[in-house]
């Protein structure tokens, strides 16, 4: 077992179709070579599939499977990228194929709830082609949209204190319909969002905002 350490969230995709299910992928890294890759489980932690829902991969006690090198700026000492990070793979060939909305808006969740959980910020988000040490690849493809990407991420861990910023970001999120308040009509900046809330706004997000800005 590994320890439970970790410092860096590498994305991936997995270079197939989007249709492909957490199972099929789980049932090829563990066939033995040359059916699979002979892994003791999935390669990846959790995989995010085209509607932008999460599937749970390999457990975070173990060490990964998703990498073969090493964190930009690390010595040839430094632990594998594979034991000190979650890998996270969207399912899908980006290089063929641009990410769909949806999926963006999962990755996004979940990535962003792996930082808080293990204290990571936003320079510790790694694609995997940017390891160092291992075998050169283009993973997540030359469609993943890391600028967009890296922006949604910088902008959400943005801490909130101003109240005229707030009332500006409801005031949009309630023209576009996202938010629609209690029943009377009212929200409070103050308050904290519940998973449900937070579930329905991205899930209002993805289906009628992101669309727009194609």
């Amino acid at each position: 077992m590994a320890p439970y350490n970790k410092e860096w969230i590498v994305i991936h995709h997995t270079a197939g179709p989007a249709t492909q299910t957490v199972e099929q992928i789980r049932a090829y890294h563990m066939a033995p070579p040359p059916k699979g890759r002979g892994f003791k489980d999935i390669g990846y932690n959790f995989l995010v599939r085209a509607d932008g829902s999460v599937g749970t991969g390999r457990p975070l006690l173990m060490d990964g499977a998703h990498t073969d090198g090493r964190a930009p700026g690390s010595s040839p000492t430094s632990p594998s990228l594979n034991r000190c990070s979650i890998g996270v793979s969207c399912i899908g060939n980006f290089d063929t194929t641009p990410m769909p909305p949806a999926q963006f808006g999962g990755l996004l969740v979940v990535v962003l709830g792996l930082m808080k959980e293990h204290g990571l910020t936003p320079d510790r988000i790694l694609l995997h082609r940017q390891q160092i040490g291992g075998t050169a690849t283009a993973c997540p493809g030359k469609f993943f949209p890391e600028a967009n990407f890296r922006k949604a991420v910088v902008e959400a861990v943005k801490p909130v204190g101003d109240t005229q910023w707030a009332e500006i970001a409801i005031k949009w999120a309630r023209d576009v319909g996202l938010m629609k308040g209690d029943q009377n009509g009212l929200i409070d900046a103050a308050a904290n969002l519940t998973v449900g809330q937070a579930a329905v706004l991205f899930k209002r997000l993805v289906e009628n905002v992101l669309p727009q800005n194609k």
